[in-house]
């Protein structure tokens, strides 16, 4: 007859496989664009946790899928320059940090424009987030509700084509806030570095 331990490990050992056996099934079912590696928190949540003994603790990362429209608009703008030919554009967060700060400006000064209410255009405000450049290009659009629709008014404008389907151009930071006048505003910033 088994003692309560040998049953109570048997049990852990079989909710640690089965939560281990969830876990693989699921990682291998997600597409693989949506996929975003993160470090283990330092303190993960307690349901994020299960502890099989008083020496051994198992992470399992929490793995959510959530909308990211600026991710989707870079990708359709890559297909759309590797389908003419064109290197696809590599992301840059200081280029994005300024997109998007321009995107909530605005939307919070209620205003619509390349340049801003203080003079600012966007090689200004690609230097003041930290960007050493040789080349800006920026692409501004508001009301367009999906990646896909945005990418299209841009395309169908010669001066924002120009700018997409620029070769000058090697890394793009994109700006998507949802507020203001016309309810969603883009910020696309092409750059070439120094």
């Amino acid at each position: 007859m088994p003692s309560k331990w040998n049953n109570a490990l048997w049990k852990l050992t079989a909710s640690v496989a089965l939560a281990l056996s969830f876990f693989v099934l699921n990682w291998s079912l997600l597409p693989t664009a949506r996929l975003v590696a993160q470090a283990a928190p330092a303190q993960p949540p307690s349901a994020a946790v299960i502890r099989a003994s008083a020496v051994a603790t198992v992470y399992l990362p929490l793995v959510v899928k959530a909308p990211y429209p600026e991710e989707d608009l870079r990708l359709l703008i890559n297909a759309e320059r590797t389908s003419r030919g064109l290197a696809p554009l590599a992301f840059d967060a200081l280029l994005a940090q300024a997109a998007e700060a321009h995107s909530q400006d605005m939307i919070n000064r209620n205003f619509f424009s390349h340049i801003n209410p203080d003079g600012l255009d966007p090689g200004d405000r690609v230097a003041n987030a930290g960007y050493s450049a040789s080349t800006v290009g920026e692409t501004i659009g508001a009301g367009y509700t999906t990646p896909a629709a945005m990418l299209t008014g841009w395309l169908n404008s010669p001066g924002h084509r120009d700018i997409l389907l620029s070769p000058n151009f090697t890394e793009i930071g994109l700006g998507y806030v949802t507020g203001g006048t016309y309810g969603h505003y883009w910020t696309a910033v092409f750059a070439r570095p120094n």
